[in-house]
């Protein structure tokens, strides 16, 4: 072999290292994609969850809806108990559906009987790995006291914040309150229209299927 082959090789072997060590060294200076967060949340359309709930219902007070008086409701404070099915839209909105069974005494230990059912839009705020739910629920509500019955119509805006334990499962604390428009039944007085406010206050456990 000649000297000039030889040196032709010898140049294009220089040049193909040279071009290898700028293609590793661009890999290197090149940013990187961070590591997921510790104790990230993540979660798509079709993600389901379910909710238990257990606390207790505040009787706040009546509105006497034909003029505005507010009223004592003469109810005890009670236990109530919820279950919730969850089916996330998106990383930070669901829709559920709850059902919440509570009651309260009156003074002379009468009790007073809720049924809520409840459909619900959730937005979720992220914190680091602990979650604010935002919750806006409607439905109607089973109500029994003495010998009257009702089924009225419910809205209950609500507030929870969440901490992981492991994977499938968060802790958390939820504060809801209760608008009961109770509206007379025909053998009643048309007075005898409240608007009915209670406040709930739950320990609440998420179970991520």
């Amino acid at each position: 072999m000649t000297a000039a082959p030889k040196k032709t090789i010898v140049t294009a072997i220089a040049v193909l290292l040279f071009l290898q060590a700028g293609f590793l060294q661009a890999q290197e200076s090149k940013p990187q994609p961070p590591p997921p967060r510790a104790g990230a949340v993540t979660h798509i359309l079709g993600d389901q969850s379910f909710i238990f709930g257990l606390g207790a219902l505040f009787p706040l007070f009546f509105v006497k809806m034909s003029d505005g008086t507010v009223e004592a409701t003469n109810l005890s404070i009670g236990p109530k108990a919820s279950i919730e099915y969850m089916n996330y839209l998106s990383q930070s909105f669901a829709l559920g559906i709850e059902v919440t069974g509570g009651f309260a005494f009156s003074p002379n230990f009468n009790i007073y009987w809720a049924l809520p059912i409840t459909a619900k839009i959730i937005y979720i705020i992220y914190i680091g790995s602990t979650q604010l739910f935002l919750d806006l629920g409607a439905g109607i509500i089973l109500e029994k006291f003495l010998e009257y019955g009702h089924l009225d119509f419910f809205a209950k805006p609500q507030v929870s914040f969440y901490i992981p334990i492991d994977p499938t499962l968060d802790l958390g604390l939820a504060v809801g309150y209760w608008f009961v428009p109770q509206f007379a039944t025909p053998d009643q007085p048309q007075d005898q229209s409240r608007l009915g406010n209670f406040l709930d206050i739950s320990v609440s456990l998420i179970y991520h299927l």
